[in-house]
């Protein structure tokens, strides 16, 4: 059915269906990137707090008070994060690159590609990073790439807020996929 669709299209038409693909990719990586940056800025934020803090108790002599303070702050940190990912919304879990080859597979994940996990995988990153646990942010921004690419080539209204009609085309899993693997 794609292929007849894509057939039946004339030049000017496929090269305004590249053009509208192409624009969406880019604002999926303009988001990609902004929701990047805002995470290093919260992150930088937290650990200056978590700290500077810390070096002021130990200047004044409390090695004992800043010592639970910086743990202290890590622990809280990591519960936010805990809390976040265990019972607002599980699907946050790991890095989430797995799951986006299994996606990619052609393996159906409930959840995988939701707003609200990616709302919950930018606070578990964030949290998480800036306790200072082992972990990094680069894998968790893949999945949330792939978030931002199938909500872009999913929106219900996408076609009316480009004021392009023809946005509806890709609305469909050959089309998401491919997204998916643009935002990856």
């Amino acid at each position: 059915m794609y292929t007849d669709r894509i057939n039946k299209m004339t030049s000017s038409e496929l090269n305004n269906l590249k053009r509208l693909r192409w624009t969406l990719l880019a604002i999926v990586g303009f988001l990609t990137g902004f929701i990047a940056f805002c995470i290093a800025i919260l992150v930088k934020k937290l650990i200056k707090l978590r700290f500077e803090h810390t070096i002021e108790m130990l200047d004044e002599g409390h090695i004992a008070g800043g010592y639970f303070y910086f743990t202290g702050l890590a622990v809280i940190y990591i519960a936010i994060a805990t809390v976040a990912v265990n019972f607002i919304q599980p699907a946050a879990t790991g890095s989430g690159l797995p799951q986006l080859k299994a996606f990619l597979n052609g393996v159906n994940i409930p959840n995988f590609l939701q707003l609200d996990t990616l709302a919950v995988k930018v606070v578990g990153v964030i949290f998480s990073v800036a306790s200072g646990i082992t972990c990094g942010k680069e894998g968790p921004l893949v999945h949330t790439g792939s978030m931002i690419a199938s909500r872009t080539s999913h929106l219900p209204r996408v076609h009316k807020l480009l004021d392009d009609p023809r946005a509806k085309i890709f609305r469909n899993d050959f089309d998401r996929r491919n997204f998916v693997s643009s935002g990856a």
